[in-house]
């Protein structure tokens, strides 16, 4: 229990360094990443592959894209693929659960095997149970309330996928819209309009400001517009990867 405990230290302690670190080159991408820093984000994209590997590994690499986007200054890409991940993550993990298929789905994920038998077992896909279970994943709902609710009923800790000051839990049983359906609705029909920087005249100079000074004159948008949005996505996507290790172990 106490190396378990101790092991959970030091991930917590190393997530609280990765998300400084992918918040720095956010800001300073001419700063690569230290030696330390390379090996912590090695370590994450294992926990991502840990997490999300089901199904014969696919959908992690959503997680790592999207983290490659943000270090690279494209934030409208890193939102996008970020929350595209957790959706697909979601519906994944509902088609996996509803037909009886976690376990072996984890067992498949390849950080739990070699390279080699991972390849193998890819080879082995059932074409005909690949065309029912994709039949299964067109059933369930797309990143909304209703699926919310789905993963809820099933104990997935979908508390994790809360903006800060946010209850998730809260407003959907309250069938109200949290923040990560909001932004997923927005970034996917590309209503970039909604993050735009409100600019102010400044009395002073005559020049605008994004300084709040009186009434707002005008809005402009650039990429750097969703650059905070996608450091909190990252954040809720790391929090998410930890979370689920601990509910395959319970189920």
């Amino acid at each position: 229990m106490l190396f378990i405990l101790l092991c959970y230290g030091i991930l917590m302690e190393n997530s609280k360094k990765f998300l400084e670190s992918i918040k720095r080159v956010a800001y300073e991408p001419h700063i690569p990443f230290s030696f330390e820093e390379e090996n912590i984000y090695g370590e994450h994209k294992r926990m991502f592959i840990r997490a999300f590997g089901i199904n014969k590994g696919t959908v992690h690499w959503l997680f790592i894209e999207g983290i490659e986007s943000l270090i690279h200054g494209n934030f409208i890409s890193a939102a996008i693929t970020l929350l595209t991940g957790i959706e697909a993550s979601l519906r994944t993990l509902l088609v996996a659960i509803e037909n009886d298929k976690l376990k072996e789905w984890i067992n498949s994920a390849p950080v739990n095997q070699n390279l080699d038998s991972w390849l193998a077992s890819l080879a082995e896909v059932n074409l005909k149970e690949i065309e029912i279970l994709e039949t299964s994943y067109q059933r369930q709902p797309n990143l909304n309330v209703d699926l919310l609710k789905k993963a809820y009923k099933y104990s997935l800790p979908i508390q994790e996928l809360s903006f800060d000051g946010e209850d998730i839990i809260q407003k959907i049983i309250s069938c109200k819209r949290p923040k990560i359906v909001e932004y997923r609705n927005w970034l996917s029909h590309g209503n970039l309009a909604q993050f735009s920087q409100k600019l102010y005249i400044d009395p002073a100079t005559g020049e605008y400001t994004d300084n709040a000074i009186g009434e707002a004159k005008t809005a402009i948008f650039t990429s750097e517009c969703l650059r905070e949005i996608s450091l909190n996505i990252v954040k809720i996507a790391v929090n998410w990867a930890k979370a689920l290790p601990d509910y395959y172990d319970k189920n």
